[in-house]
């Protein structure tokens, strides 16, 4: 990553663009012009062109002059003060530091506060610009740009809620249309993932035991024992066409367990995380992800049931706040058009029976062009009940729940421990 002090020939600033600087940052650089300070004006120029290209909006701007402003003022030296703009350099590549979402928070708003509903899309273009997200002819989002999310960006982090809170107001009636901001629910499950691995799974660990030392560890890091939510995981114990819920998932349901209800995390029944970044390869050349069905049928031809299940199970970060309307909008409906391409194969064929088979894989494929198709059980359907979700699965645990939910499970306790003795 470059910083301010290094030479960039290839971009060299433009006629003009340093009085550009000097006019947005005057303040800055009236206080700069003292002692042996002004020795880094130039490259300090350079700095600001650089945060100028980042395309943020006036009140961005406004904001982090206000910050250089505080640097300059508290920097005895000139080497003082280059080690703190390189310091800023990069924070502004690293999305959700503190900096960043001091300016991502203002970005797009009034005034009074708001954010309108163009404001607010503005802002997800700009996030999606520093990331570099640009969709691949398979319909996969991926992110090129040199910045990239924090790596201890925690699941209950605030900027995430911000974010959701910047969709809701950018589809405040109409379904999420925007194809990259969907799929950006995926790299933030990324996220949340290697957080919880990273910093709490030790060896001999699940990850499900990770995720409750996360919920127990003191904060920032962790949850400090605020226990995270259960939430019905139907949408995650997906059953084959002509299959019925006894016959793939009965007594082995995956869970669901959400921080805020915007991270999600879906675990099986031997304490595993289910994602489909269990499964994901990336091209160590070009640094993108495989996204082609063709990509995986070799690497995953003995293993097809692991590589569906990861796929079509994993979880799926929500930009709502709860289980509502707003839910299905943003987070329920948009899968079955903006999902990756790759998803959908799997969703319709499974990862042999797209029919695109060479003649290598073509014996150890099943005809599945119909019949391998996945569906999610039902709430509750009267002509097919053997479809029909049991809610009744999750018997909780020690990490999650609501007051109610830990009142249920003791009485669930209490049943089964009557049902033994009998």
């Amino acid at each position: 990553m470059r910083n301010c002090m290094e030479e960039d020939k290839d971009n060299q600033l433009e006629a003009g663009a340093e009085q550009r600087v000097l006019q947005l940052f005057s303040t800055v650089f009236r206080n700069l012009g003292r002692n042996e300070l002004s020795e880094c004006w130039e490259q300090l120029v350079r700095h600001c062109q650089h945060f100028l290209m980042m395309d943020w909006d006036q009140a961005a701007v406004n904001v982090y002059g206000h910050e250089l402003l505080k640097q300059v003022q508290q920097s005895e030296t000139a080497a003082m003060l280059i080690e703190q703009v390189a310091e800023n350099d990069l924070a502004l590549q690293t999305i959700g530091s503190p900096l960043y979402e001091r300016l991502f928070n203002v970005f797009g708003m009034d005034e009074v506060g708001a954010v309108s509903e163009e404001q607010a899309k503005k802002r997800l273009a700009l996030l999606l610009k520093h990331l570099g997200g640009e969709t691949d002819e398979n319909e996969m989002l991926q992110l090129n740009g040199k910045a990239a999310f924090d790596d201890q960006l925690a699941p209950h982090a605030i900027f995430w809620s911000t974010l959701a809170e910047t969709v809701q107001a950018a589809y405040p009636v109409n379904i999420l249309s925007n194809r990259s901001i969907h799929q950006l629910r995926m790299y933030i499950d990324r996220q949340n993932i290697s957080y919880v691995r990273s910093n709490f799974k030790k060896l001999g660990m699940t990850d499900e035991q990770a995720l409750a030392a996360y919920v127990k560890a003191p904060t920032p890091k962790g949850r400090n024992g605020k226990r995270i939510e259960r939430e019905p995981a139907r949408y995650h114990n997906k059953l084959i066409l002509g299959e019925n819920y006894s016959d793939r998932v009965k007594g082995n349901e995956n869970k669901k367990r959400t921080v805020g209800f915007h991270s999600e995390f879906i675990i099986d029944p031997m304490g595993n995380f289910v994602s489909q970044w269990n499964v994901l390869e990336k091209d160590s050349e070009s640094g993108k992800y495989y996204s082609a069905l063709s990509d995986y049928q070799h690497r995953y031809r003995n293993r097809t049931a692991y590589f569906e299940e990861q796929m079509m199970n994993g979880e799926s970060f929500n930009y709502a706040n709860r289980n509502d309307e707003t839910h299905v909008r943003l987070d329920v409906k948009p899968p079955a058009k903006l999902d990756t391409r790759l998803r959908k194969d799997i969703g319709r064929y499974g990862l042999l029976g797209n029919g695109n088979l060479d003649e290598s894989m073509k014996e150890s494929a099943v005809e599945r062009n119909q019949q391998n198709k996945w569906f999610s059980p039902k709430r509750k359907s009267k002509d097919n009940s053997k479809v029909n979700y049991d809610y009744l699965s999750d018997k909780g645990d020690a990490y999650s729940g609501r007051l109610l939910e830990r009142l249920m499970d003791q009485l669930y306790k209490v049943i089964r421990r009557f049902k033994f003795r009998e």
